[in-house]
């Protein structure tokens, strides 16, 4: 394959994910994010810091769409290689130590609810639904969609149903957006 064909697919493809293609970032999700995190040297990164998928799809969706950097793509090399350098840096970036807050884990609030809803650790249950019900109060969607994600395991697709929005892509922005709060919020009250 010649670079000028790579060039082209990489403009159409980021032509189709400008125009919220669902298929398009379900491209991207399997050879973009799904594919760094499965890497040896980040699996355990993933796994250690408790990151999911969505969140990471979430963020790259939030840095390629709303904040405008899927222009940044020249068409120079693989557009998947290209997102996949965004996703390490998520990676990278969501150390607790070098941030000096808690992880992903510490803020999903039914981690520590067995099943029939006996609270393991009370203290941490009050303290996550004071957030989230902060984060109601300032954004109901997003609280909606965190619970619904994290304290139903529902997926994107089910949500996406739910509430009528027009992509996956758009869940996983709203519940990034949502975990983001929920870390601000912790840090606000610990």
């Amino acid at each position: 394959m010649n670079m000028a064909t790579v060039r082209e697919d990489g403009k159409r493809e980021v032509e189709l994910l400008r125009n919220g293609d669902a298929e398009a970032w379900q491209r991207v999700r399997e050879r973009s994010v799904r594919l760094e995190m499965g890497r040896f040297r980040h699996s355990n990164m993933v796994r250690l810091w408790h990151l999911s998928e969505d969140e990471l799809f979430g963020e790259l969706y939030e840095d390629m769409v709303v904040k405008g950097k899927l222009s940044f793509y020249q068409g120079d090399g693989n557009l998947y290689g290209w997102l996949g350098k965004y996703v390490v840096g998520y990676i990278y970036r969501a150390n607790p130590d070098r941030r000096r807050e808690m992880p992903v884990k510490s803020v999903v609030p039914y981690a520590d609810v067995v099943h029939d809803d006996t609270v393991v650790n009370g203290e941490e249950r009050r303290l996550v639904d004071q957030c989230l019900g902060r984060m109601w109060l300032k954004n109901p969607m997003r609280a909606y969609v965190h619970y619904m994600k994290l304290g139903e395991g529902l997926s994107s697709r089910e949500i996406l149903r739910f509430f009528g929005l027009s992509s996956e892509a758009n869940v996983d922005q709203i519940f990034s957006r949502a975990v983001k709060s929920m870390r601000k919020l912790r840090r606000e009250h610990v």
